[in-house]
C-alpha cells in the first residue's frame, strides 16, 4: 500500500561542496566535487552525503546545486 503523503519526485541536493586546490605554477585552481548537500526542512541545517573521503588540505566551497545541461 502506497501512502498519499508520499512522493516519487527525485530530491535534487540543494548545494554541492567542493574540494578546492591550487594548480601549481597557475592561478587556476581544480575543483573536485566532494560531497552532495540537502537543506533540513526546518531550514537550520543541512544534510551532507559525502562522495569521497574527506582530505585535508585547500579549502572547501559550498555552492548552490544546478543540475548539468547537455549542449
Amino acid at each position: 500500500m502506497t501512502n498519499p503523503n508520499e512522493t516519487t519526485e527525485k530530491k535534487y541536493p540543494t548545494h554541492v561542496i567542493f574540494l578546492v586546490t591550487p594548480i601549481p605554477g597557475s592561478d587556476k585552481s581544480n575543483w573536485l566535487k566532494v560531497a552532495a548537500v540537502w537543506a533540513n526542512k526546518d531550514g537550520k541545517g543541512f544534510n551532507i552525503v559525502p562522495e569521497h573521503p574527506i582530505t585535508p588540505g585547500g579549502k572547501y566551497v559550498m555552492r548552490p546545486y544546478s543540475p548539468k545541461t547537455d549542449k
